[in-house]
């Protein structure tokens, strides 16, 4: 005996895709970005935003210097209050947690 089945994922799709998805994604990658973000008087850490911009999600770093700290353009900065501070924090926090910010996004969505 056989069952034949079909699945239409795009209901699943839709929704990973969506506004509500993509800003939860952004603020649990904010939160697990958080300590590699050079920090000397947490104005660039605080000045962190979780949303969607153009289908996708979105962490943006509002102080005026954000760029060139996260590029490393001629920026020192002291690992005294974050210890794990790098430019290209996002990358440094992919390296180091990007299993454990999967499983927190999934805890989440699915809990």
């Amino acid at each position: 005996m056989s069952v034949e089945f079909t699945i239409d994922g795009g209901g699943l799709v839709d929704w990973l895709k969506s506004g509500e998805v993509l800003r939860a994604v952004a603020e649990c990658a904010a939160e697990y970005m958080d300590p590699f973000v050079p920090m000397r008087t947490g104005r660039l850490a605080s000045s962190a935003s979780a949303g969607t911009e153009g289908g996708v999600g979105v962490v943006e770093y509002a102080a005026p210097y954000a760029g060139q700290v996260y590029h490393g353009d001629g920026w020192r900065f002291s690992r005294e209050r974050h210890p794990l501070a790098s430019a290209h924090w996002d990358r440094a926090m992919i390296a180091a947690a990007g299993g454990a910010l999967a499983d927190e996004v999934r805890r989440r969505l699915f809990s």
